[in-house]
């Protein structure tokens, strides 16, 4: 049986990353458009993920 608090974090961590790729598009394209957006350095989340330890 899979850990659910493990996997609710990893599914949380990946809508995260999703939401990053999709801010940095964004921040893309008003930048074309002459809409200067500040760069914030933020730390990756690879790495992050928990591993379910009550898979077999």
């Amino acid at each position: 049986m899979p850990d659910p608090i493990a996997n609710a974090i990893n599914n949380m961590l990946l809508h995260i990353q999703a939401l990053d790729k999709q801010i940095e598009i964004m921040k893309q394209s008003l930048n074309e458009h002459g809409i200067k957006c500040s760069e914030t350095h933020l730390t990756s989340l690879e790495g992050c993920e928990i591993a379910d330890v009550f898979k077999e």
